[in-house]
């Protein structure tokens, strides 16, 4: 029987999801195991018993639902400043200065130059004008 799907499923989810992720690194803090590959196994593995399940997870599917069909505009808004700022701010200074010719030529000269060829590339094989 289907549920009713409330805001307090996206919360519920969400909560859940960080309390797993801590779990992740704690749990995977001494091996060679990736943290983000083990989010990745554990996405999948929550996906597949939502999705796969007769019954499904629930409240915790519901959840899962709602954050699957968010605007993708609106999660980019909301969580690409932080994590900007995260990787900036835990980013060591003298990192910042053995890089900065790399950054500054794939920030600049790059990506004109990624611009210029794929407009090249859509111009020759897209058959609108």
């Amino acid at each position: 029987m289907a549920t009713a799907v409330e805001p307090d499923d996206a919360v519920l989810f969400a909560g859940v999801s960080l309390v797993l992720g801590a779990a992740c690194r704690h749990l995977f803090r001494g091996t060679r195991v990736p943290y983000t590959i083990a989010l990745l196994v554990l996405g999948v593995a929550l996906g597949s018993l939502e999705y796969r399940t007769k019954d499904g997870l629930g409240k915790l599917g519901a959840g899962m639902r709602i954050w699957a069909n968010i605007n993708p505009d609106l999660l980019l808004a909301a969580f690409l400043p932080a994590l900007l700022f995260e990787s900036a701010f835990s980013m060591e200074a003298h990192q910042i200065k053995k890089c900065m010719a790399q950054m500054l030529l794939l920030a600049g000269p790059g990506v004109l130059m990624s611009t210029f060829l794929l407009g090249t590339a859509l111009k020759l094989t897209s058959p609108y004008d």
